[in-house]
Parts: C-alpha cells; structure tokens; sequence
C-alpha cells in the first residue's frame, strides 16, 4: 500500500477553444505540521486561484452552451456620441401651409377616419358598402328635412378562403370516320410538374415553401390540410421533396457556376443530423452574398468534400477562424469575421463582469462598425466610388486598429493567467488579426459574415421543428429548396409564387430530369419580379371558377 508520503498531486486541466486553463495546483495537497507560514499562503493562494479559474471556465462554458449567439453589431454602437434626443424628437419649424387638391384632401379625410394607412399587398379586393335605408331617408325628406351626404367613414381588414381546389380536367375525345379509315383525336393534355401525384403546381410550391421557408413540419401541414378533409401525408410530401430535386437537380450545377463567378463569398457550416449516419454530426455548409445562397450537405466538417471546389477561387472570402478555409482556399483572399471578434470580447464582459478587461475592443470594434455603417450608406447612394469608399474607411480605421492592436499585443503579455476567458479572445483576436485587416482592402465585402450567418439561421430555425434527414437524397432537397427560397429573396421575389412560377414553366418539357440549358433560365436570377404574373393568373382563374362541391 502507498504511504501518504508517497501520494502524488494531480493536475487539473482544461480545454476550451483551443486553449488549456493554467491550473496546474495539487488537487490532492493537505497542510503538514512541518509547512511554514509562507508556503501554506502559498499554498491556498494557488487553490483560491484555481478555483477563480474554474469558475470562470464554467461560466465560459454555460454561456457557449446556453447564451444567446449573435452576431449582430448595433449600426450605431458608440452610444458615447449618440445625442441626448433623435433628430425627428426635436421640434421643427412649420413649413408654410400650401392648399392641397381636392383630391389628396378626401384621401386626409379617408385616413383620419381609419386612424391607420390603408392596407395593401392583397391579390384580391372586395368592395362593401354599408347604407343607410332609402325609406328612412326620404322620411326624414317628407318633414322636411335637408338630406345631404358626408364623407364616409372606412374600415378595411383582410380575409382568406382558406380553400384547396379539386381541379378536374377533361381531355375529349372524337372519332372521326372516312370512306377507307377511322381516326381518334384526343385533346393535347396538360403537362404537370409532378404528373400522377395529388399536388398541382401551386400547392407543391405551397407545400414546399411552408417546409423551407416558414419553418412548418410536414406533420403539421398535413394535418392543416386534413382541417379541409385533404389527405396528404407527411411521407407524400417527403416524396414529393425527392421528386422535386430529380426533376431539376441540374439547379444545383447552375449554383456551382454562379457561386464561382462571384467577386465575394460568405461562408459558414451549422451542425445537422442524418438518419443512419456514422457520424454523431452531419453538417449543413452555406455560401452566399447579396445576390444568392447555395446550401449543401456533407456527412462532416471536414473542409475537403465542401471546399475542394474552391481551390482555383481568387475572389474575396469572409468566413470564421476554422482551419479548414485556410486549407483549402490557398488563392483566394481569405477575410475573418470582426463580429466572431467581438464575440469573445463580449463573453469576457460578461463572465467576469469586469469592464476594464473587454471594455476598450468592445469600443474600438463599435467604432470600426460606425465608420463601416457611415461610409456603406454613402456608397449605396452612389454619393462616393467604391474607390473613395475603401481610402476613406483605412483613413479613419487605420488609427482605431493600430490602437486596439497595440491593447491586444500589450494584454497577452500582462493577462493574469486567471483571466482564461480574456486570453481567449485575445488570442483569437491576434491569430486572426491579418485576415481581419484584409477585409477593409475591399469595398463588395463587409467587415463580418452577418449576411452568412443569416442564411444559416434560416436553417437552424427549421432543424428545431424536425429531428432530420432521412438520406443523402432527402438533405440534397432541403439544401436545394433551401437554395431556390433564399436566393429569390435576394433576387427580390416572392419566394412562394417564385416556386410555383419554376414548377409550372419546367413542366412544359416531356424530359423527367431538366437540362442546364432548360433550368438555367428559370433560375432565380434570371427571373423578373413581372415573370411571376402567370402565377397571379392562375390563382385568379381557379378563385373565379371554382364551385362548392355538393357532398353525397
């Protein structure tokens, strides 16, 4: 048996992002009759530090676990400089009266009744008027009365038939006799997208899009429809997500195409889970910008399979700090995230409550968000080239990040070893520190990858209402569904009536599986807003003919 003399000390250590805790106090040590003084305050000095150390690695890691994520930096962060009252709070002088047209005075009157601006964005409208009874007025007319009419008073409100349509189609027939032959002739049929399923074009795009783009379960959306006796169930509408990516998987080649010829991309990758799937993680993986948003499946984070494509790349790349970019993106630009920056600063605020110790980054980075905003605005109102954008933003940037890179390389070396969650966002801050000058060389990208993680959210959104995917097949659907919702968005276009408009045009071809040169047309960007009135058409017929079923 071991003495107690022979015991030896433990160490504890811990890793979190990359970075082991200093902690390396005896867990096992008691005081000794033979200690002196000194080393017994020495001794409890090190365990009160290692037990500052731990808690602040444990609150470290119940805010990565259970604190809210977000990247968003305020447009106007420096509250220091913000005035006491909003522009439009102070009083304003009164601008001389100008008689209005009777007109726009009757329009005053309309709003003044209602109280709020007219609604708008219906397809439809409905015209009610209520009066009052004839008789009644020409009995006040009879005493003698003066009958004159007022303004009107409105109300306006929105209603929905919440109704799905059966719609028959009846192909004819006729025969048609000769002396020496007899001929059918058969009316021409009209093509569907998915031909031989229960859905038509616009309810697949409404099936598809209440999935992608509202975040609603299929299990929830059929019993939505069973409310109206329609059954359709949740593996229907998984088998239409399949057919769906059969007939126009050519899209996600015409994505590849786009994404590479784009001056600046946005990356991110989210966690996601497979159904059979060795790994305890799948992972979902975005690139996008203002103009598109392209998701794509992989069974894990390993940056080969997703990134391979982008080795020849030579535009601008803004994703985070993991190595994998820097593997694989060898030609291109490569810029890192400030926001995943300011993140860590901001865990450091708030686990050791002390303001000294992230205070001045959390500063310098509202700045450098200030002067970005400013400028931003200036360049999309053409007010400056994209030139004057990026030398104006360095003349104004450059001092603020000489001055929090001085901080940073001075905090590394005077951080107490106690501060682990201060060393993390240093550290993070320094290793990074050329990629995050390398965003302010360009004016397309901006200084972080909001945009990204945006269009990641949008998965993440949809993932808490479903456990997962069911194959390689089924996460390939979502991704371009996914795909198809999120870029007409950017393209600015209803992302509904954009699915319907796509499935009705792509089931005028005979062929099951599109070609690039029939699916490139009807790819998000190549579609005007205009294009989609073959939609509003067609929902105007259907409302207009459709008739009650007379149940037996």
């Amino acid at each position: 048996m071991r003495s107690k003399g022979d015991r030896k000390s433990k160490t504890v250590e811990i890793m979190v992002d990359g970075l082991k805790s200093p902690a390396s106090v005896p867990a096992a040590v008691t005081p000794t009759r033979d200690m002196s003084f000194e080393q017994i305050s020495l001794m409890f000095s090190q365990m009160q530090q290692m037990m500052m150390q731990l808690h602040m690695t444990l609150n470290l890691l119940i805010q990565k676990q259970f604190g809210r994520s977000s990247e968003q930096m305020q447009q106007n962060p420096d509250w220091q400089t913000l005035p006491l009252f909003a522009p439009e709070m102070l009083p304003q002088q009164a601008a001389p009266q100008q008689e209005e047209p009777a007109s726009q005075q009757a329009e005053k009157e309309r709003k003044k009744s209602t109280g709020r601006n007219p609604l708008s964005g219906a397809s439809h409208m409905v015209s009610l008027v209520n009066d009052v009874d004839a008789s009644v007025l020409d009995e006040y007319r009879s005493r003698g009365y003066s009958v004159r009419p007022m303004p009107s008073t409105y109300t306006s409100y929105f209603q929905r038939i919440n109704a799905v349509i059966l719609v028959e189609v009846e192909n004819r027939k006729y025969t048609v006799k000769g002396k020496d032959e007899e001929l059918v002739l058969s009316a021409q049929a009209a093509r569907r997208f998915l031909p031989k399923t229960k859905v038509g074009e616009l309810l697949l795009a409404e099936i598809a899009y209440q999935k992608y783009g509202l975040h609603v379960p299929h299990n929830r959306l059929s019993k939505a429809l069973g409310l109206d006796g329609i059954d359709i169930s949740r593996q229907d509408m998984s088998n239409y997500g399949l057919a769906i990516l059969e007939r126009i998987k050519a899209a996600d080649e015409s994505f590849k195409a786009k994404v590479l010829a784009q001056a600046a991309l946005y990356m991110d990758e989210t966690t996601t889970k497979k159904q059979g799937s060795e790994k305890t993680k799948n992972y979902m993986w975005a690139v996008c910008n203002e103009n598109l948003a392209w998701y794509r499946y992989f069974d894990d984070r390993s940056g080969g399979p997703p990134l391979s494509m982008f080795a020849d790349y030579t535009g601008w790349v803004m994703a985070d700090g993991y190595g994998a970019y820097d593997s694989h993106l060898g030609k291109a630009h490569r810029c890192v995230c400030l926001a995943h920056v300011a993140r860590r600063f901001k865990d450091c605020e708030k686990i050791t409550k002390d303001h000294n110790l992230a205070g001045p980054a959390i500063a310098w980075i509202a700045k450098l968000y200030k002067i970005d905003s400013q400028l931003r605005a200036r360049l999309a109102a053409g007010e400056i080239s994209k030139e004057a954008f990026i030398e104006e933003r360095k003349a104004l940037s450059t001092p603020i990040l000489n001055d929090f890179h001085a901080w940073l390389e001075n905090a590394a070396l005077t951080t107490a070893l106690v501060n682990l969650v201060q060393k993390r966002a240093v550290s993070y801050a320094l290793n990074q520190w050329d990629k995050v000058l390398l965003s302010f060389e360009n004016a397309e990208l901006k200084i972080d990858n909001n945009d990204c993680e945006q269009s990641i959210r949008v998965y993440v959104q949809g993932r808490k209402n479903w456990v997962n995917h069911g194959s390689d097949d089924g996460a390939g659907a979502s991704c371009l569904l996914y795909s198809l919702i999120e870029t007409a968005k950017r393209q600015g276009l209803n992302p509904r009536n954009y699915l319907a408009y796509l499935f009705m045009q792509a089931a005028r071809y005979d062929n099951l599986e599109l070609t690039d040169e029939q699916i490139e047309p009807l790819m998000p960007w190549n579609v005007k807003p205009e294009d989609l009135q073959i939609v509003t058409d067609e929902m105007s017929m259907l409302s207009q003919a459709m008739r009650p079923i007379e149940n037996n």
